[in-house]
């Protein structure tokens, strides 16, 4: 699996240097609720020659760029995380040795975003490696389970990773 995503990340850089683009290096910019959003079938077309040529053809001049690799920190601060929460026992156990299996994956890239706006949409496209997203489904459960605390607001959010906004 690391070669895939590691590759396809080679595979972007290398075209987008061929085109001549600006590349801007910057953080996640796709949200489902973004208006104007418009995200390349990478399931069906995963190859990132046809997203990128097509941006040259439109004489689109800057290309964002985002890559999101996991870190032993990351994984350590999510099995403090998971020792925090209000999940049940035996969840957290699972979760535990899930995540402990899944730190195999650090140092590995994770999520490629490229994207480009052009007439007021934003193109986007996007991979994610499929035990990535196991461990957003993880993520979401842990933050889930914070208990409102007396006051009424949320308990503490997942140090930060990725926003809800």
């Amino acid at each position: 699996m690391k070669q895939e995503l590691d590759s396809l990340k080679a595979e972007i850089d290398r075209l987008l240097e061929e085109t001549g683009v600006v590349v801007f290096r910057c953080g996640p910019r796709f949200d489902d609720s973004l208006p104007g959003a418009i995200v390349w079938d990478s399931r069906n077309y995963p190859e990132p020659d046809g997203f990128i040529r097509g941006a040259q053809s439109l004489g689109v001049k800057i290309i964002c760029c985002h890559h999101r690799t996991i870190t032993a920190d990351f994984m350590e601060r999510l099995l403090s995380d998971l020792e925090g929460s209000d999940l049940p026992r035996d969840v957290k156990r699972e979760h535990e040795r899930e995540i402990r299996r899944l730190q195999a994956y650090e140092g590995f890239v994770s999520y490629i975003e490229v994207s480009y706006d052009f007439g007021g949409d934003t193109y986007f496209f996007i991979c994610s490696a499929p035990w990535y997203q196991r461990l957003l489904e993880i993520m979401s459960e842990i933050d889930d389970s914070f208990d409102e605390d007396e006051g009424g607001e949320p308990g503490p959010p997942m140090g930060g990773f990725f926003s809800k906004n």
